[in-house]
């Protein structure tokens, strides 16, 4: 009796602990990753002080693609996330200069996301935005407002969880390209009348 109890809690303890090492963050990644963008996964889920698993290295198996890369301050950007091998069960997207890996910290973030679907959320005061559930994505869609001034150098910013001990840091989308404000040419055309009047009148003035 005593056998079969010990054998069934271990077997418990055992999915237990393979389905904690998979979901990690369930319901999206915590505010206190909006700098780092690292996730807190440890080699041994229940001991927090374990060292922390390395994010894997070469080609990501997913990729950013948005529907414009020349933007206007204060337009619109639809943005895919998407696998180009296997799902993903988690990401945090944000907005960065290109000068700046996700490793070296805090930096500073454009723009504001929007949410499209249940599956996803905005944090970091909706500067950046996450899954909201535990589920295989294929692609996640979503929107981007750009800031309301002219920025260079800047592009989307993905880490991207394949799993528990699986996940990609810097997945990139290509750089944004911010046109500046039309010049008001009311000034220049004022000016031309203003000479054209002296060049006229100029022997009366």
């Amino acid at each position: 009796m005593n056998h079969a109890i010990l054998f069934i809690l271990t077997v418990c303890g055992t999915v237990f602990r393979g389905h904690y090492m998979v979901a990690g963050y369930p319901d999206g990644a915590p505010e206190g990753t909006c700098e780092i963008m690292y996730p807190g996964h440890h080699t041994k889920p229940e001991d927090p002080t374990s060292s922390l698993i390395a994010p894997q290295t070469g080609k990501p198996f997913y990729s950013i693609v948005v529907d414009k890369t020349k933007v206007n301050p204060g337009e619109e950007v639809q943005v895919t996330l998407q696998a180009d091998e296997y799902y993903f069960e988690g990401f945090l997207i944000q907005v960065r200069d290109v000068t700046v890996q996700t490793s070296q910290g805090v930096a500073r973030k454009y723009g504001t996301f929007t949410a499209l679907s249940n599956d996803t959320k905005a944090l970091c005061k909706n500067q950046a935005l996450t899954h909201a559930t535990h589920y295989h994505f294929n692609s996640t869609t979503m929107k981007w407002t750009a800031p309301n001034e002219t920025i260079e150098n800047v592009r989307f910013t993905a880490t991207v969880v394949k799993g528990y001990k699986t996940f990609f840091l810097n997945v990139h989308s290509e750089v944004l390209n911010f046109s500046s404000p039309s010049p008001s040419v009311v000034p220049s055309l004022a000016l031309i009348l203003f000479l054209f009047c002296f060049m006229l009148y100029g022997h009366s003035f």
